[in-house]
């Protein structure tokens, strides 16, 4: 005999309170830009005056010939340092060293492992230095690296992970960054749950549940 097919469960979803929560495009925009000229010299800000000037005293065909082309690759100055491999980083509780990848460092509370080499450059065009991690195995990155050290529910991952000069040469590279992403997702869902920071424990058991690999748990 055939037994009809299970009906799934019906689902519902809660709806968010009116105004409860918006997306404010202007203050996100203006935040962004806030950080992108951050620590801009003087020549850029002189640079970008001068092409608004020249924009409202020139003739209309100079400007589209000149004026123009100008104004929309001057930002170019800004954007491109944006690929660059080492930027800024959270300043951590615990800033992850070249010793402790080299070492193979363990941590009681590991909420990732990182395998790829520190990678370090020196210079642009320059070869890269390489440093293996003890054995050609894996090291571990602790919660603390994750964690803000004065903003207790600011996460960060990848390259915005803490880590010193040489070490993130080797927490920046996308397998590593999906790992500390994962971790610093689940961390940050636990502690809105909780309403604090949780246990190192619990954020291991969740990633373990979710398949991730930790060394020694």
């Amino acid at each position: 005999m055939k037994l009809p097919a299970a009906r799934p469960e019906p689902v519902t979803l809660t709806p968010l309170p009116s105004g409860g929560a918006s997306f404010r495009f202007a203050a996100v925009l203006f935040a962004e830009l806030k950080l992108a000229l951050k620590g801009q010299r003087w020549v850029w800000y002189a640079g970008a005056a001068g092409l608004f000037i020249a924009g409202l005293v020139n003739k209309t065909q100079a400007v589209k010939e000149v004026v123009l082309p100008l104004t929309w690759l001057w930002p170019i100055l800004v954007w491109s340092p944006l690929g660059t491999r080492e930027s800024r980083h959270v300043n951590a509780a615990y800033q992850l060293t070249a010793e402790d990848i080299t070492s193979g460092r363990r941590f009681e509370d590991v909420v990732a492992l990182g395998a790829w080499a520190m990678e370090y450059h020196h210079a642009a065009g320059a070869p890269s230095t390489w440093t293996s991690v003890k054995d050609k195995e894996t090291y571990d990155i602790p919660l603390r690296t994750l964690i803000s050290v004065d903003t207790p529910n600011l996460y960060a991952a990848g390259r915005a992970a803490d880590g010193d000069q040489y070490a993130g040469g080797s927490l920046r590279v996308m397998g590593t960054a999906l790992a500390t992403g994962h971790a610093a997702g689940v961390a940050a869902a636990l502690h809105a749950a909780a309403g604090n920071p949780v246990p190192a424990r619990q954020v291991q058991q969740e990633l373990q549940k979710q398949d991730a690999r930790l060394a020694g748990c």
